[in-house]
């Protein structure tokens, strides 16, 4: 019986970044190499993983114990403020006004058009 697995599948058609693509190719060669060189021991799983990605072992040392902590990976980014966050709210409002209004005159302008004519 196979074991379960416990890596976090993709949905089909998920769009890989460049980095993450990058990734994939490397552990692909890392698994090309174990099967013409042999599977090497399973100790030192830290050490392996860093090979097989191109990530630095205190990056997987890293995503390990933050994964560990919260269960869950968050990318590192800057912290909005408040403030800011409700400037993006307004701005948006305001985008989405200002293309309704001027649908609107659109329409009013084509029927002035069709009268016109």
């Amino acid at each position: 019986m196979m074991a379960e697995s416990t890596t976090k599948s993709f949905k089909k058609g998920c769009v890989l970044s460049s980095q993450a693509r990058e990734i994939v190719l490397n552990v692909y060669k890392f698994m090309q190499g174990e099967l013409k060189d042999g599977v090497k021991l399973l100790n030192k799983v830290q050490a392996r993983v860093a090979e097989a990605t191109g990530v630095s072992v205190r990056s997987i040392q890293r995503i390990s114990s933050q994964n560990a902590a919260k269960g869950k990976l968050a990318t590192p980014n800057k912290k909005l403020g408040e403030d800011r966050n409700q400037y993006l709210r307004w701005r948006g409002l305001f985008v989405c006004l200002f293309i309704f209004i001027i649908s609107r005159v659109g329409k009013i302008l084509n029927k002035k058009k069709k009268h016109c004519v």
